[in-house]
């Protein structure tokens, strides 16, 4: 009787979803090739890129090579750029406990995470929120997006910024000089 359920247990789907701390070449051999036009590389240290699987829309963010941030959400239909992806409309809950508890587990690289605590934002979005003891961080909203952020993701979003005030600053350079 245990071999029969363990081999029922093992023909349930699980998702293959992404995972902290790898890489964009381990995301690529894990969905296939990123949707066309959404890999950008903000600077040479931070790239975020796009892909679709199972239905899944998923927007990694690397820094260094190594993933700091992953965001989850049902899609409508297989984009085909990353100007196409159509999500399900405002309100339509579509993660279930169930794939967010395994997102969870997916992403605890050994640690044990929070029980979740409930906040609303401004705009009144219902926000779940669980935290690691070293600082890791996951969220999801009204259960139409789900969000997972190492500590590193802070170094991502300041290079990004640095890197964009050094554009506008060239920009302004380069408008100054054509007055």
């Amino acid at each position: 009787m245990k071999p029969l359920l363990l081999s029922l247990i093992l023909l349930i789907p699980f998702p293959c979803w992404a995972r902290l701390n790898e890489t964009f070449e381990q995301s690529v051999a894990r969905y296939g090739e990123a949707i066309s036009g959404s890999i950008r590389d903000v600077t040479p240290d931070c790239r975020q890129a796009e892909f679709w699987k199972d239905s899944i829309w998923i927007r990694e963010s690397f820094l260094k090579g190594t993933c700091v941030q992953i965001e989850f959400a049902h899609a409508s239909a297989r984009p085909t750029s990353s100007a196409d992806v159509a999500f399900p409309p405002i309100g339509t809950p579509f993660f279930t406990e169930g794939e967010i508890q395994t997102l969870l587990d997916q992403n605890s690289q050994g640690h044990h995470w929070s029980d979740a605590k409930r906040v609303t934002s401004d705009s009144g979005v219902s926000i779940r929120c669980w935290g690691r003891d070293d600082g890791a961080f996951a969220s999801e909203a009204d259960f139409q997006m789900f969000s997972v952020k190492l500590p590193a993701f802070d170094d991502y979003t300041a290079a990004c910024d640095a890197a964009n005030l050094a554009k506008e600053k060239i920009a302004a350079q380069s408008a100054l000089k054509n007055l």
